[in-house]
């Protein structure tokens, strides 16, 4: 009872977003790996009807088949973990695995190493090891593996390498993403291939597709930016909107309207 006494301050924490200037992650990923380095001492707090296994203490509904390490089938609790989770994992405050292909759900839904599959995070949803923006850039990019499907959260959103669709309600953020991004407030990236929409956008590297926004700003642009400010600084594209800067500091030509670079 102890550890899960000191857990739930702990999520907490999570439900603050990451600061504009250091837009990955903050708590999240760290209380993932904290979440995971004690399930054996959380797993004997699960809620519900258990079939496949006895634990020292199991109130609720868990439904699995396999080994204690691997989830095959449906895991549903208050906190659960498992370290590969193939299914349903279901937490009322958190999910968490290393591995997720499947449907992964809770308050706070964590996938250390990747996800193949669905994650909805009531609060706050994260893939990939958590790795800062900061330490990304001194280190070259994550070795984390390519996550692909459909990421979820009402207010915060991050992943490393990802394919499909984040949206959050707040913020989005990814090292690298294949497909869209969108966001109520802001959706960050060090590199995007597809479409990235929010009130405030920004990839600090290559941008390659659409950026719709209010404002919108990208290291090499190779497509479109719409929205009242656009900013590139190298590249190829368009910018429609009210303020277009196209080109590196000291030397961008800034035009209404429309601004093109070929």
């Amino acid at each position: 009872m102890k550890r899960l006494a000191l857990l739930l301050p702990l999520l907490a924490l999570a439900a603050v977003p990451a600061r504009a200037e250091d837009p990955a992650t903050n708590a999240m990923p760290s209380m993932a790996r904290w979440i995971l380095s004690e399930r054996e001492s959380v797993r004997p707090y699960g809620w519900g009807l258990d079939i496949g296994r006895s634990f020292d203490r199991f109130d609720g509904l868990q439904l699995l088949i396999g080994s204690d390490e691997v989830l095959n089938g449906a895991q549903i609790g208050i906190v659960m973990t498992a370290v590969e989770s193939r299914g349903i994992q279901i937490g009322g405050l958190a999910a968490a695995s290393e591995r997720s292909a499947g449907l992964q759900a809770g308050l706070f839904s964590m996938a250390e190493t990747s996800l193949d599959g669905v994650q909805l995070g009531g609060v706050a949803a994260c893939i990939g090891p958590g790795t800062d923006k900061g330490s990304k850039l001194r280190n070259g990019e994550p070795n984390t593996p390519m996550s692909h499907g459909i990421q979820v959260a009402v207010l915060y959103a991050m992943a490393d390498r990802f394919k499909g669709v984040q949206t959050a309600a707040f913020q989005a953020s990814a090292w690298e993403i294949g497909g869209v991004q969108a966001a109520l407030y802001r959706a960050e990236a060090y590199e995007i291939r597809g479409v990235q929409a929010s009130a405030f956008n920004h990839v600090e590297a290559d941008m390659s597709g659409l950026q719709l926004g209010l404002f919108n700003t990208a290291g090499e642009l190779h497509g479109l930016q719409v929205g009242v400010y656009n900013r590139a600084r190298s590249g190829a594209g368009i910018q429609i909107g009210l303020v277009n800067g196209f080109g590196p500091p000291g030397d961008a030509l800034w035009l209404p309207i429309v601004n093109a670079r070929f």
